[in-house]
């Protein structure tokens, strides 16, 4: 979902931002699923916060089961990989 807002894209031409709400078609057809409140989003900021919530979770999800940061609290884990 973030490719399009890349800004390599404007580097090598003219790519418009995807318009809101985002058109998650290519998705339904791989079975993605896609939050509902994530398809419905309307603004920019709204997108954007949403999708960094959801990575934010994803990623202590990880960590969980990571066996390098798995026993380690949250708070001390010093990078993002």
């Amino acid at each position: 979902m973030l490719q399009p807002f890349s800004p390599y894209l404007r580097m090598v031409g003219t790519y418009p931002f995807p318009q809101l709400p985002f058109d998650i078609s290519v998705f339904q057809e791989k079975h993605v699923r896609v939050p509902e409140d994530v398809r419905t989003a309307t603004a920019y900021r709204e997108f954007f916060d949403l999708l960094e919530a959801y990575a934010r979770r994803g990623l202590t999800e990880l960590r969980a089961v990571n066996p390098v940061t798995r026993r380690i609290s949250p708070e001390t884990v010093e990078r993002d990989d």
